[in-house]
This record gives structure tokens, C-alpha cells and sequence, in this order.
């Protein structure tokens, strides 16, 4: 910025007609000064502005703002997980960042009093007070809490025709047609798993697997009903017919790392029983765990020494906590599977597909796209209108946390 004013301004007129270099005018000692002033300019913050932020319908919010500035803190106190300390250390970079933006602010207001350097001090003014707004916006994205599944791969989706008839089949082998497609132009893989046929061409049901990178993230917008409004091939009339489909994605269960610290563990040694030996039988090799945190116990006998029969032991332990972990993931899964199916009639719609006006309407994100051809081809179009509607979500997440800490940190 600085260099742009010396070249846009290096030859000037002097009360007698003349020209004569910028520096003339501006002393050295002045540029200096400018150079001093501003410390961390050859750092200035590169956090881009971010597209959720763009929209005019959200306003910037400062973290500076109390009940913003107190979660803030309390957080950076506390992280309560593994990707709550990788969001701490990034915050943290942030706010240095913005420590040298706010250091140059204030010696840029400085500089406006000079009135040789006041047009060059409010063109820096307005870059820092810019970069200030992105790194704020960029903190407060990182603070609001995030779904665990946003970042899983691998997906299990469900299509299955709702109110409508034939024409519902229809229109739910469409939407299996266009998400075969989409994965398809991801480079994503993509596997049938079963499909449930009408006699005209539709299905009453079909569910497949997708793997890809955060493919959950990218179709979980898609989870509800789908309303379709057009003129049935069925239809002699040529009426309008309102028909609904119903989405459903759940993430898979992923692979469980099951960790288990020494202090979490009671271990007691006891003498075996049984046959074995007569050295077994007088030696306390025998090993009982309980892990505190479950309650699990278990024993162990088999091995010649105490230290083999306290690893197989806490092997155990690990194993019944695997077992455990993986029915859960399963009752969740389960449990959303059954809420996501909700209601299907047409009235409980999240995107509705106008044929008549070739217009599709994402309710809750509140995305219109048209060519409703080439939408359901699931490329470039289908994908836009994804990522628009994955924005306009996000930017109502960050509203709705904000308003929440607006009213529990007053």
C-alpha cells in the first residue's frame, strides 16, 4: 500500500508550475517515520475475508464485545478435547495477528494528525480496520462448537418415496440418479447396497454407501424431505401434482481408538487357581483389572507370569470397550436414522423441486437456483447450489451461537 502511494504520487506540482520528486515534499525523516510507525507491516494479517461473512444479511461481530470477549476467555482456559486444544493454538495465532493489527491502528491515528501523512494514514487505517474484521470473523467460526460427524467420510444414505405415488417413485429414482452423479463428479466412490423397484420406472426405496473427503459435511443439507411439483407422466389431465421423497444420511461408524490410562486402572494380583503347576499355584501371577471409569472388571490367569496376565487382562478390558463404543455409535445411528425420516407428507419439505417454473428452493438455507435440467445432472450446478446452501447454513449456525452467548455470557 505504501509503495502504490509513492508511485501514484512521486511527481507533484510546487507553487511555481514545477514538478519535482515525492520525497522533495515528504521528507525522508517523514517515511522513516511512517516505517517506524508501523512495525508489523511486513506482516500484516493474510486471513482472507471469508465467503460465510460476505452476506449481507450478517453483520461482522467484534470479539470485543463483552459476552463475546468472556466465552472467548473461558474457552482458552478449558479446552475440553484433542480438537478443542488444535482450535485453541489456532485461535491463538489469530489473536497475535490481531495484536499488530490494533498495535498499527493506533500508531496509524497517530500519523493522521500529520497532515503530510494523513491521505497515506487513513488508506493504511482502512486496510488494518479490514484485516481486523476478517480475524475476528475467523475466531468466532472457530469457537462455535461443531457436529462430531462434519468431518467423517465415509456415509450410509437412504432414499425412499413419500406422498405422491408412482410419481413420488419417480422422483425418488431421480434423486438417486442425481446423487450417483454427484459422487461421480467428486471422485467420490460411490456403492449401491440395495434398490427397491415400481413397475414404471421409479423406486419406492434405495440405499448406498458414499467415501469421500468429508462427505458427510457436503450432504447433510440434503437430509429431509423433497418436495417435487410437476405434470406426472402418469397424469391425463395434465394437472400439477405435488409429490415427496425422503433423504436420510448417516455417517458410518469409524474406527475406534480405544485409549486407557494406567490411572483410570485398579490391578490386584491374586494367586491362581486350577491346574497350572505348583509354582503357578504359589505365586500371585494372577491378575485382576477394573477400569473406574466403566466399572469393568476382569481377570486373568492363563499366562506363567503377572506382567503377561496384566496385559492380557487390560486387553480384555479394551476389547468389552470397543464392544461398547460400537453400540453406541450404532443406537445413535439408529436413533437419527429414525428422526431424520420424520414426517414425509408434502407439507414437511426442505427443498422443493417447481418443474413448472424450473426453480428449486432450498427452504431453510433459503438457496433458489434454476435449470432444473442440468441440476439434476449432479455436476457443476448441483454442486454450487451445495456449497451456496452449505454458506447459508453455516452463517445461521454462527448466528444462533452468537445470540446464545449473547444471552448466557450478559
Amino acid at each position: 500500500m505504501l509503495c502504490q502511494f509513492l508511485m501514484k504520487y512521486h511527481l507533484v506540482k510546487t507553487r511555481s508550475g514545477l514538478t519535482r520528486p515525492f520525497h522533495i515534499l515528504i521528507s525522508h525523516h517523514k517515511i522513516l517515520k511512517m516505517f517506524s510507525h508501523l512495525k508489523f507491516r511486513s506482516v500484516l494479517p493474510q486471513v482472507q475475508p471469508s465467503a460465510y461473512f460476505n452476506d449481507q444479511k450478517f453483520a461482522v461481530v467484534s470479539i470485543d464485545e463483552p459476552p463475546i470477549k468472556k466465552y472467548l476467555s473461558e474457552f482458552l482456559k478449558n479446552p475440553q478435547n484433542e480438537k478443542s486444544a488444535l482450535k485453541k493454538r489456532n485461535i491463538e495465532d489469530l489473536l497475535k495477528q490481531r495484536e499488530q493489527a490494533l498495535t498499527n491502528i493506533n500508531s496509524l491515528n497517530d500519523l493522521k494528525q500529520d497532515k503530510e501523512m494523513k491521505e497515506l494514514a487513513e488508506e493504511e487505517l482502512e486496510t488494518y480496520h479490514e484485516a481486523l474484521g476478517n480475524l475476528d470473523n475467523e475466531i468466532i467460526k472457530l469457537l462455535v462448537p461443531r457436529s462430531a460427524h462434519e468431518d467423517y467420510s465415509d456415509i450410509a444414505v437412504e432414499i425412499s418415496s413419500g406422498a405422491g405415488g408412482q410419481e413420488a417413485m419417480l422422483f425418488a429414482g431421480e434423486l438417486l440418479e442425481l446423487y450417483e452423479n454427484y459422487a461421480n463428479f467428486r471422485g467420490w466412490n460411490f456403492v449401491l447396497e440395495s434398490v427397491d423397484t415400481s413397475n414404471i420406472g421409479g423406486i419406492r426405496s434405495a440405499s448406498f454407501f458414499i467415501s469421500g473427503s468429508r462427505s458427510f459435511y457436503h450432504f447433510q443439507n440434503e437430509i429431509g424431505v423433497h418436495r417435487v411439483q410437476r405434470v406426472p407422466i402418469t397424469s391425463a389431465k395434465g394437472m400439477i401434482h405435488t409429490s415427496t421423497a425422503a433423504v436420510v444420511v448417516m455417517p458410518q461408524p469409524t474406527q475406534v481408538d480405544i485409549q486407557i490410562s494406567e490411572k483410570d486402572l485398579i490391578v490386584e494380583t491374586m494367586r491362581a487357581s486350577g491346574p497350572g503347576g505348583q509354582n503357578i499355584n504359589k505365586t500371585e501371577s494372577a491378575v485382576r483389572v477394573k477400569h473406574i471409569p466403566s466399572g469393568l472388571v476382569t481377570e486373568c490367569q492363563e499366562g506363567k507370569t503377572q506382567h503377561g496376565n496384566k496385559q492380557i487382562a487390560i486387553m480384555k478390558i479394551r476389547t468389552k470397550l470397543y464392544d461398547l463404543e460400537i453400540q453406541k455409535q450404532t443406537r445413535e445411528m439408529n436413533a437419527t436414522r429414525q428422526l431424520q425420516l420424520g414426517n414425509r407428507e408434502r407439507s414437511a419439505k426442505i427443498r422443493t423441486y417447481n418443474f413448472p417454473q424450473n426453480r428449486i428452493t432450498d427452504h431453510r438455507a433459503q438457496v433458489t437456483a434454476h435449470d432444473i435440467k442440468e441440476f439434476m445432472l449432479g455436476g457443476e450446478t448441483f454442486h454450487k447450489f451445495v456449497e451456496k446452501v452449505s454458506e447459508q447454513s453455516e452463517i445461521q449456525m454462527i448466528k444462533h451461537f452468537v445470540d446464545i452467548v449473547r444471552q448466557s455470557h450478559k
